[in-house]
C-alpha cells in the first residue's frame, strides 16, 4: 500500500494559492467565458499533441523505433522508445524504461513518465511512456524533434 500511496503523491503538485482559486472559481461560474474559452484552449493542446504524434511518426516512418498513440484528449501522448538494449555513445546500455527516460532527458532534453509511475510493472513497460504538452508551445515541439532523432541515432545496437 506504502508504494501506491507513493506512486500516487508523485503526481500531486503544490494547490494555487487562494486568489488564484477565487479568481477561477468566479470565471467558472460566468458561463459564457468559459464556452467561449475552451475551443481556442482545447484547439491550442490538439495542436501541440497533434505535432509531438506527427513528429514521432515521422520519426518511425525513417526507421527509428519509436511510436505513439494518436491522442485522444487531455494533455497527454502515450510514446514509446523500444530502445532497451541498445547501447550509448558512453558504453551505457540502456536496460530498462528508467534508462531510456534518463537517457532521453540527458541526450535531447525530452521529458517523458515511464508507465511504471502509473502502476504498470516496470517488466511490463515495453518502452512505454507517457508526454504532456501542457507547459510546451508547438515550436518547442517542433524544434524537440531533431534533438530526439540525434539522440536515437547516436544509440547502438548491442
Amino acid at each position: 500500500i506504502a508504494k501506491k500511496i507513493a506512486g500516487l503523491l508523485t503526481h500531486l503538485g503544490a494547490w494555487a494559492p487562494k486568489p488564484v482559486q477565487l479568481a477561477t472559481a468566479k470565471f467558472l461560474r460566468d458561463t459564457a467565458a468559459v464556452e467561449a474559452w475552451k475551443p481556442d484552449v482545447i484547439g491550442r493542446v490538439r495542436e501541440r499533441l497533434d505535432a509531438v504524434h506527427e513528429g514521432i511518426q515521422q520519426l518511425r516512418a525513417s526507421g527509428l523505433p519509436v511510436d505513439s498513440i494518436e491522442p485522444q484528449g487531455a494533455i497527454y501522448i502515450s510514446l514509446r522508445f523500444g530502445l532497451a538494449g541498445r547501447r550509448t555513445a558512453a558504453g551505457k546500455v540502456l536496460a530498462n524504461n528508467e534508462d531510456v527516460r534518463s537517457y532521453l532527458l540527458r541526450a535531447a532534453a525530452f521529458a517523458a513518465v515511464p508507465f511504471s509511475a502509473f502502476g504498470v510493472a516496470p517488466a511490463d513497460e515495453n518502452g512505454w511512456f507517457r508526454a504532456s504538452v501542457g507547459a510546451v508551445s508547438v515550436h518547442d515541439v517542433r524544434e524537440a524533434m531533431p534533438r530526439l532523432r540525434r539522440a536515437l541515432l547516436a544509440l547502438a545496437a548491442c
